[in-house]
């Protein structure tokens, strides 16, 4: 296994993006570890010490809801450093630029490793505390109908007819949410609680608390936010970029719960307690900014847990790709099997002397449904064409 890494062989933007949207910046620091690249459907998690198995554990339930199979590769520690060192560089840069609303990070505290229990007073308290995951968190789930889907052909599939229409029975792939199928919804945000400080937060209707935290983890950057449960009520943390910004603690049992439920509302998520982890993400345009919010139920012994992530710019972008190049996946698998079936009606109807394509119930629906499928296949290739010629640089007339 390579430890002399060489940063020319990476994209770093895509590197800056995967620490932006999956692994945050203050656990890649912590757990000495980096996501380097993907490749098809393989994750690549460079570790400083790949026999971490702390580490590893943290990595595989953070990223179990993404269905990537994960490969790790050996990195020294200076040359992981080094990369996070530019990530601060290039995240400091591009906050400068008004026109690029950019994550801007400032290094956490180095703690020195630790297991057991201590892992709560770490700074991953704020990246979803992993240790409350379970494995059942790949099994995420489709909220109602939040953006419509483009019709489908005629089928008599009703898996096609339903999906998205119970979150309480439906369990989603991580192929078939489309929040960004269509524009989406302004998000109205109340911000009269915006500058409020913490005391005055404990003390607002659940309600008011939402447009309170919203009007926070909107402003700039990867906004988190973390709803620990406590036994006699919760605390709320806000994180900007991984770095902690305040804390709303002593919140009491009623209006803890209470301001997970408008959350719940927010994204169309039943207000029936989780029996396991789900998470739903919703797009959404904010002050002319598109924004995804990635919103997460957890049980625990005490009551829910939630955290709510706010992606945007090139974070939103790398995901938008994301969910594009799994669909590209799921649709392709489809076809060959689609083309194997095909394959066996035709040497069926070879093998059988009295068959008659007439008498063929399927037969029609199927041609109609491959004529519509040609048609988008060209207009996505027709979209992809015109993409590149507007990329082209412009010569400038002669004369």
């Amino acid at each position: 296994m390579e430890r002399d890494a060489n940063l020319s062989n990476l994209d770093l933007s895509a590197v800056y993006a995967l620490i932006d949207s999956i692994l945050p910046f203050e656990a890649c620091l912590y757990y000495q570890v980096l996501p380097l690249t993907i490749e098809g459907s393989r994750l690549v998690i460079g570790m400083v010490n790949p026999d971490d198995h702390v580490a590893m554990e943290y990595v595989k339930r953070q990223l179990a809801y993404i269905n990537y199979s994960i490969t790790t590769q050996a990195i020294a520690s200076d040359w992981h450093r080094d990369l996070l060192s530019k990530y601060l560089s290039h995240h400091a840069k591009t906050r400068q630029q008004p026109a690029t609303p950019a994550a801007s990070v400032r290094p956490a505290t180095k703690v020195s490793k630790s297991t057991g229990d201590e892992q709560n007073n770490r700074p991953t308290l704020i990246v979803d505390r992993p240790d409350q995951f379970l494995e059942e968190n790949r099994d995420r789930e489709n909220p109602p109908v939040v953006a419509a889907r483009p019709a489908p052909v005629k089928s008599s599939s009703k898996a096609n007819q339903t999906a998205g229409e119970s979150p309480e029975s439906t369990t989603t792939d991580p192929l078939a949410p489309s929040p960004l199928s269509t524009p989406p919804l302004h998000l109205q945000v109340d911000e009269r609680h915006k500058e409020s400080g913490e005391l005055t937060l404990a003390a607002l209707s659940p309600k008011d608390l939402m447009h309170a935290l919203l009007s926070k983890v909107l402003k700039e950057g990867i906004g988190r936010l973390y709803f620990e449960r406590k036994p006699q009520g919760g605390r709320i943390l806000w994180s900007k970029d991984g770095v902690l910004q305040s804390v709303v603690e002593s919140v009491d049992a009623i209006a803890f719960q209470g301001v997970i439920n408008e959350f719940k509302l927010l994204t169309h998520l039943s207000l029936i307690p989780v029996h396991k982890p789900r998470q739903v993400e919703i797009e959404r345009l904010y002050q002319d900014t598109r924004l995804l919010l990635r919103f997460r139920v957890m049980p625990t012994a005490n009551g829910e847990e939630a955290t709510l992530q706010v992606l945007r710019g090139s974070a939103l972008r790398f995901y938008q790709q994301q969910q594009i190049d799994k669909l590209g996946r799921d649709a392709l698998n489809t076809a060959q099997t689609l083309q194997m079936r095909l394959n066996a009606i035709r040497d069926r109807a070879r093998q059988n002397l009295t068959y008659s394509p007439a008498r063929s119930e399927t037969l029609p629906a199927l041609i109609e449904l491959l004529k519509q499928m040609e048609i988008q296949v060209q207009e996505m290739i027709a979209a992809r064409d015109s993409l590149k010629e507007a990329d082209k640089p412009k010569s400038s007339p002669e004369g």
